[in-house]
């Protein structure tokens, strides 16, 4: 365990933990009173914090737990880690903090490579969680069986943004099942520039994603996704929840897709909803059933790819240009402006017929 005021770890500095035998690599614990800096200066080394089991161990890595004020993960070799390429468990990640910020490709992941689950990650934030240029959460089994106990990630924070290519995600390439995703967030989550928040399985099932924000989830050029995509595999893709007051899709997606499984489902649940007519809501199998799509809202103004109306659907300027006996052809119509009497007549008088 280390106690410190302030923690900078630069250009290929670690602190790991790591086993090549029989025990497991040990667990790492640091409390910051204010900031916890990782920089790989755009390096092509390791920097950070890491806990590993390697390929000729028979134990697990150990876990880290961080505790910090501020927490800032820079540079695309700047991480967290707990990985495992042997047949025990990688180590969960557990981070307290007030603010937390990814940028430049820094990543904070677990990944299993050998028989075992990648381990859990779960942040708990007050604050703002930044995540921008192609920076990441993620967890990764490869080869795993634990199809019961897949490793998942669960965030709080105050407000979210995940920008420039950048990513939450769960992944499961072997027969194991993709973890879920939990997200509650105080006031908005912001997925922008191609970010995305996903699960993914090949051989096993899709994991579920979950959203609670009390305002704004903001979707632009970005997508929300479960997926199961082996042909072959039959099953189903991941559930989708999400409850906020505003969603407002941008050229993106939320989408639900299996192959040879059921679709997931999709439950959307708001005061507001604005998609663009190029952004798409699907739960969809190629060989299965399609998933159900839910939308609870109170205005709504969706298209989830069924009876989708033309853009020019209102549009009545072609009616406007001719009048009704010019487009027929015939006299069908007409209009008469007849001067009215100064003094109306008693209405139980008699009337006067122009026939007369």
């Amino acid at each position: 365990m280390i106690n410190a005021r302030s923690i900078e770890i630069l250009n290929g500095g670690i602190i790991y933990g790591s086993t090549f035998g029989a025990g497991k690599a040990g667990s790492i614990k640091l409390v910051v009173v204010d900031q916890l800096l990782i920089d790989s200066k755009s390096g092509d080394v390791d920097t950070g914090i890491y806990s590993r089991a390697e390929s000729e161990s028979t134990g697990g890595a150990g876990s880290i737990d961080i505790e910090a004020s501020e927490l800032q993960i820079v540079g695309s070799k700047g991480l967290i880690d707990t990985s495992t390429a042997a047949s025990g468990n990688a180590g969960d990640i557990v981070i307290s903090s007030a603010t937390l910020a990814l940028a430049d490709g820094g990543s904070i992941f677990s990944k299993s490579s050998g028989t075992c689950r990648a381990g859990s990650i779960s942040i708990d934030a007050a604050g703002d969680v930044t995540i921008n240029n192609g920076s990441s959460i993620n967890t990764e089994t490869i080869d795993g069986f634990d199809l019961d106990n897949p490793a998942f990630i669960k965030l709080t924070a105050g407000d979210l943004l995940l920008d420039g290519g950048s990513r939450i995600t769960t992944n499961a390439n072997g027969s194991a099942n993709a973890g879920n995703i939990d997200l509650r967030v105080d006031n908005t989550i912001q997925l922008l520039a191609n970010s995305s928040l996903s699960t993914e399985s090949t051989r096993g099932g899709g994991g579920q994603i979950n959203v609670i924000v009390n305002d704004l989830l903001y979707l632009n050029d970005s997508a929300m996704t479960t997926k199961v995509e082996q042909d072959g595999n039959q099953s189903d893709g991941g559930d989708i929840f999400v409850d906020p007051i505003f969603i407002v899709l941008n050229n993106s997606m939320i989408t639900a897709n299996a192959i040879d499984g059921n679709g997931g489902n999709i439950t959307l649940i708001a005061d507001y909803i604005n998609q663009s007519t190029d952004s798409q809501i699907t739960a969809s199998s190629q060989l299965g059933v399609d998933g159900e799509i839910t939308i609870d809202a109170f205005d709504a103004q969706v298209d989830t790819g069924e009876n989708s109306l033309a853009a020019d659907f209102l549009d009545a300027s072609q009616w406007q240009q001719q009048a009704c006996a010019q487009r027929s052809g015939s006299d069908v119509s007409s209009f008469i402006i007849e001067q009215r009497p100064l003094r109306p007549s008693p209405h139980d008088d008699w009337s006067v017929s122009r026939e007369l």
